[in-house]
């Protein structure tokens, strides 16, 4: 947690100019000092109570493993946290007993969550994964024409788009048609529910022989069964 003050065993974060012998040798951008023993005393007494937005200077000093340096240093924040963090302040502050349990426990966490995100693109991609394996007749051009009339609705949408569209639904009416995806009390209740909201001719003729609204209709039924086709695909499925 951020500080106002600088006290011992605080951490500042400056940026910092080194220079010898009036001559310029590098920046350091966001470089950490803890105020502890090991600051020169020049350094530490105008250090001690300082705060963010403060500068500081100090002449013929050791820094970073060079020696009789000069260096000016603006503080751009203060923590109240030791650097390098010590196992004592994890153990005191927090659930880890070390820094290095810390990052490796991150580290384990975002290797799991890149597994669940590679996990949740594959379950996205089982429905389009199947339908590239399997073999589609080629779908009535008044079907296509249909879907082309609702999609364009949306967006602008080319005859192939919409083949393909008219593809993935035949796909998912097929997979209810021939696998258990969902239970058969289920199915009839879906089903029943949507005859009972104004789907009744829809089924009783090949989807080739539909006007559009029936197919409008149509299509919406089968649609509301991708997830499940999605589940039913991820449960006979292995996914890596």
């Amino acid at each position: 947690k951020t500080a106002d003050n600088l006290k011992k065993g605080m951490t500042a974060i400056m940026d910092i100019t080194v220079s010898q012998d009036e001559s310029y040798i590098g920046q350091f951008t966001e470089y950490p000092l803890c105020l502890d023993d090991q600051v020169p005393e020049i350094l530490k007494e105008q250090l001690d109570g300082a705060s963010a937005g403060e500068t500081v200077a100090a002449d013929g000093i050791r820094f970073d493993g060079m020696e009789n340096v000069d260096i000016t240093a603006t503080i751009k924040a203060v923590y109240d946290i030791p650097y390098p963090v010590t196992d004592a302040y994890m153990q005191a502050h927090t659930d880890y007993g070390s820094f290095s349990e810390l990052i490796t426990a991150l580290e384990r966490n975002e290797y799991i969550q890149d597994q669940e995100g590679v996990r949740e693109r594959a379950v996205m991609n089982l429905i389009p994964y199947t339908m590239s394996l399997t073999t589609f007749a080629e779908p009535p051009e008044s079907i296509v024409k249909n879907e082309m009339d609702i999609l364009s609705n949306e967006n602008s949408v080319q005859y192939k788009d919409a083949r393909q569209s008219v593809q993935k639904i035949l796909f998912l009416k097929a997979m209810l048609e021939k696998y258990p995806v969902v239970p058969e009390k289920e199915m009839t209740e879906r089903m029943d529910s949507s005859l009972n909201n104004g789907n009744s001719e829809a089924g009783q003729a090949g989807m080739e022989d539909m006007t559009s609204d029936i197919y409008r209709r149509e299509r919406e039924l089968y649609l509301s069964f991708e997830e499940d086709v999605t589940s039913y695909l991820y449960k006979v499925i292995t996914i890596e």
